[in-house]
């Protein structure tokens, strides 16, 4: 079901999207860590994932789809960059009331394309003893979390934006994860070139990269359509946390979210795990 939503407009009431509306969507479970399993060892993290509530493309809109790709030369996804907005709310809570500790809250996730886990990417190849992991897309920055206590925050929509911008760069793009996550301002791309695979030489120093294909426009940027996190405690804690998502197109995102019969949403069937080529990696097939 396409979203309706009711809006007033110089004193009449149309049905249509209301952009600066969002929709709440609860995770469906709270991500705890730091405390001890069944066998005395300490759970140092925890994971979870959140698919957006984005309405069955219709058969007209994939034509449009369709229309565009062979237009513009490269695959122009469903969910474009602009067509939505996501803001990440996040509650802490630290079980442990006699210690302080820290947290780490690292957002990654995929678009229709491609799947970015960065724990399977080693940047220095060479050497095996000074293996480099790629950065997340956003977040892995310590936060105090007092004995007892809970601590809030969000990632907000220009952030979430940037992750998913950078998401494209990464894996369309070829682009050194490390560059593309520290660069300033990515979300604003108008367009980007992608290079051929990025490699690296038996010392772990990243080979030079030409221009491959043609330059990817803005409206064939995706944007995220599932949320991956990845929770760090150096304690006891529990992290509780939502996602507020304004449809910006108008008929992107269910109005049911994500409690919206399987048959009304878009189902993403053919997520491929990102990877760097020869090793580390080549694109293998993964599935979202």
């Amino acid at each position: 079901m396409k979203q309706l939503a009711w809006c007033a407009v110089a004193g009449y009431v149309l049905a249509v999207g209301c952009a600066n509306d969002p929709l709440y969507v609860p995770s469906p479970n709270n991500l705890e860590a730091g405390q001890q399993d069944d066998q005395g060892n300490t759970i140092l993290q925890a994971q979870g994932s959140m698919y957006l509530p984005i309405t069955r493309e219709t058969t007209q809109e994939r034509q449009a789809q369709q229309t565009a790709t062979q237009k513009l030369g490269v695959e122009v996804p469903y969910v474009q960059c602009d067509d939505i907005a996501v803001e990440l709310d996040w509650t802490i809570k630290n079980l442990d009331g006699s210690n302080a500790g820290t947290a780490l809250i690292k957002v990654d996730g995929a678009n229709e394309f491609w799947w970015y886990e960065p724990s399977i990417l080693n940047l220095s190849p060479g050497d095996p003893d000074d293996e480099v992991a790629a950065p997340d897309l956003q977040g892995n920055i310590p936060i105090n979390v007092p004995a007892g206590g809970t601590i809030n925050g969000l990632f907000t929509e220009d952030e979430m934006l940037e992750a998913s911008v950078d998401l494209d760069l990464i894996t369309r793009g070829n682009q050194n994860p490390f560059a593309a996550t520290l660069a300033l301002d990515n979300r604003a791309l108008p367009s980007f070139q992608p290079m051929t695979p990025l490699m690296f030489d038996d010392m772990g120093n990243q080979l030079p990269q030409s221009p491959m294909g043609k330059a990817i426009p803005r409206a064939a940027i995706p944007y995220m359509i599932r949320v991956d996190l990845t929770f760090v405690p150096t304690t006891h804690m529990v992290l509780d946390w939502d996602l507020r998502v304004r449809d910006l197109k108008g008929d992107m995102i269910d109005d049911l979210g994500l409690s919206a019969p399987a048959s009304q949403l878009q189902q993403f069937n053919n997520i491929m795990l990102f990877m760097l080529a020869g090793g580390s990696g080549g694109s293998g097939a993964g599935s979202g």
